[in-house]
């Protein structure tokens, strides 16, 4: 039996969550992160009482994910800010799989679809790419065909 994959664990998911998103929603969750962690422990009581422990807990824990959304927003610009130069530079038939799934995101990024990337290194059920629209919800799979000839089953 194959092994599977590690688990995920909630840093990455935050992180990985928030890179994909639009820089906007990152920066607003952070913000409502740090407002929260600013006012739970003035609000929530008295110094000494178990519910003043518990709001300055919660706070250093909101502090540490506004840290991590913010860590996500970064890599997510600096992925989109790549995508754009790759596409913007590179010559296509040397591209690698990966650079022509990022150089197609940004394709239709242009073409003005929110493109969700999938998989990555991953198995994901051959989709690549899912593109909404104001024509709806499509998804792509990217062939990569240095090598070999993508067949016409493949394609379907």
């Amino acid at each position: 039996m194959p092994r599977r994959r590690a688990e995920r664990g909630v840093m990455d998911e935050v992180v990985g969550t928030f890179a994909e998103l639009p820089a906007k929603v990152g920066l607003v969750t952070a913000g409502l992160l740090l407002i929260l962690a600013n006012g739970l422990p003035r609000l929530l009581g008295t110094p000494g009482t178990l519910a003043a422990s518990m709001s300055v807990a919660a706070s250093y824990v909101a502090w540490f994910l506004a840290l991590l959304v913010l860590l996500g927003v970064v890599i997510g610009v600096i992925r989109g800010w790549l995508d754009r130069r790759r596409f913007d530079s590179f010559d296509i038939d040397q591209l690698t799989w990966t650079e022509f799934e990022s150089y197609l995101a940004e394709y239709y990024r242009r073409c003005g679809a929110s493109v969700t990337r999938r998989g990555g290194g991953a198995p994901d059920g051959g989709v690549d790419l899912v593109l909404d629209d104001a024509s709806g919800r499509r998804i792509v799979q990217a062939k990569h065909w240095k090598e070999r000839r993508v067949g016409v089953v493949a394609v379907r």
